[in-house]
Parts: C-alpha cells; sequence; structure tokens
C-alpha cells in the first residue's frame, strides 16, 4: 500500500514538475516571440534612413496661384515666396506641378526667394528638376547678384542641350558644365564640399563630374532668384522647374540616390 501510495506520489510530483517545465517552454517560445519582435523591429529602426528636407530653400511648386511655400526647415527667406512677373504654377512637374516659366526678363519674372546667398566657406548642395527647355538660347535658371556673378544658365557656352553653372570668373569659380540634360526631363544637382574644395555634378542620380575648385566663399547683397538671375532672360515660355532645393551642406552619394526621385522628406528602409 506504501509503495502504491509511494508511486502515486511520484507520478503527481512527476506530472506536477513535468506541467511546470511545459509552462516554462510555453513561457520561454512567448518570450523568445517578443524578443524576436523587438529584436526586429530594431533591426529595421537601425537600418531606415530618413532623409529630412533641405534647410534654406525647398520649393515643390504644388500650391497653384502665384506664391509657393518653402518646405525647407528651419529655412530662409520668404514663405510663401512670390512667384513674379507671370510666374505660375502649373502643367505636369516632377511630383504634382511646376514652376512655368513666360519667356520674360529676370527684371520682373522670377521667384522671390528673399534670401541673400549666405553659404560663405561652408559646403552646399543645389539641386533642381527641368524639363522642356530647348537646346537652344541662353536663359538663366537661377542666380544672385552681379557683383558675385553665380548664375545657372543653358546652352550658351556650355553647347547645345547642356546648361552651366558660372560664379565671377574662371579663376575664383571654374565653369560646371552638365552635359546632355536639355530638353530634359532631368535632375541636376550641384555639390560643394568645402573640406575637398570640389564641385560635383550629378545627373538622376548618378554621378557625371567632379571640378576642383578654388576655397569658395559665397555670399550676396541681393536675393536670390529662382527661375531667373538679374535682368537677364528667365525661364521661357513653358519652360518647367520643380523640386527647388538648398542646403547648407554637401549631400553625399546615398543620399542623392536616395531622394532624387523622391519627395522630402523620404525614408528608405
Amino acid at each position: 500500500m506504501e509503495f502504491k501510495y509511494l508511486s502515486i506520489s511520484i507520478l503527481e510530483k512527476y506530472s506536477y514538475f513535468h506541467l511546470l517545465k511545459k509552462l516554462s517552454e510555453g513561457a520561454n517560445m512567448k518570450l523568445k516571440f517578443v524578443f524576436t519582435l523587438i529584436f526586429l523591429a530594431a533591426v529595421s529602426i537601425l537600418h531606415s534612413q530618413t532623409y529630412p528636407v533641405p534647410d534654406i530653400l525647398y520649393y515643390k511648386f504644388n500650391s497653384g496661384g502665384t506664391t509657393t511655400p518653402n518646405y525647407a526647415v528651419p529655412g530662409q527667406g520668404n514663405n510663401p515666396a512670390p512667384l513674379l512677373g507671370g510666374l505660375t504654377n502649373g502643367m505636369t512637374g516632377q511630383f504634382d506641378s511646376a514652376l512655368v516659366g513666360v519667356g520674360a526678363s529676370s527684371t520682373t519674372a522670377y521667384v522671390n526667394t528673399g534670401w541673400n546667398m549666405n553659404f560663405g566657406t561652408s559646403s552646399w548642395t543645389i539641386s533642381t528638376w527641368i524639363n522642356n527647355i530647348p537646346a537652344t538660347g541662353t536663359n538663366y535658371l537661377f542666380g544672385n547678384d552681379i557683383t558675385t556673378s553665380f548664375r545657372c544658365f543653358t546652352n550658351g557656352a556650355a553647347g547645345a542641350g547642356n546648361i552651366t553653372l558660372r560664379g565671377l570668373n574662371a579663376t575664383v569659380f571654374p565653369n560646371i558644365n552638365v552635359t546632355g540634360v536639355l530638353p530634359g526631363a532631368n535632375v541636376i544637382h550641384f555639390v560643394y564640399d568645402s573640406v575637398s574644395t570640389t564641385l560635383k555634378v550629378y545627373v538622376n542620380g548618378a554621378f557625371q563630374s567632379s571640378t576642383l575648385m578654388p576655397a569658395l566663399n559665397l555670399t550676396a547683397a541681393v536675393v536670390f532668384k529662382v527661375g531667373g538671375y538679374g535682368t537677364a532672360a528667365g525661364l521661357g515660355q513653358g519652360w518647367l522647374m520643380d523640386e527647388f532645393r538648398v542646403y547648407k551642406r554637401a549631400l553625399d552619394t546615398a543620399e542623392i540616390s536616395a531622394t532624387w526621385n523622391n519627395p522630402l522628406p523620404h525614408t528608405v528602409t
């Protein structure tokens, strides 16, 4: 009888510990599942990258009418920026609508950014989408005042189908020619790195050229114009610009590749 009770006792203990073990295993499985989810979430966060909006200017030209918000953070200049001289937001841009040219003088027709160029000796990046621009004729896409003569124009000295970024003279700012981008549509990045003093060009996210520059110190006394420069001919009739971005830093290749064909901010996972 005692043996019988002993056997039952042993069996009961075995069943009890066996049950605890199973419950423990079950709990461990749940914990493993929870920790796995946490781990995967952490990996996802670590491997995701959010690219922010520019810090000086960012025009999407999507608002309609004769102004455009400056989506840059913190941003500089006018917000919203007035579109002067008949320029409008319309037609089809890279995303939604675009800045539409009217073929007038930059004296009156331009986007009044309200920003005086203040790059100084720092790195910087300027990028924009362009389209519907003929491979003949010289017109200006953007620029500041005549003193520093920082401007970007079509064709002309660059040759048919190309655009040029130019400064005061070839000694202080060698010409930066961007080839094969007209009539478009194309996205162009100009990236100046103050450490290496190189100015790199990217077209549709792909590297095109690199030019060794003198150490640049870029400031301006009057407003930076988009869609024009000084008193010269601005955007031609029906010419399109979109996604105009200005940063006071040099974008790296990874950021350019990830953002050239995406509105900002943009997260890559």
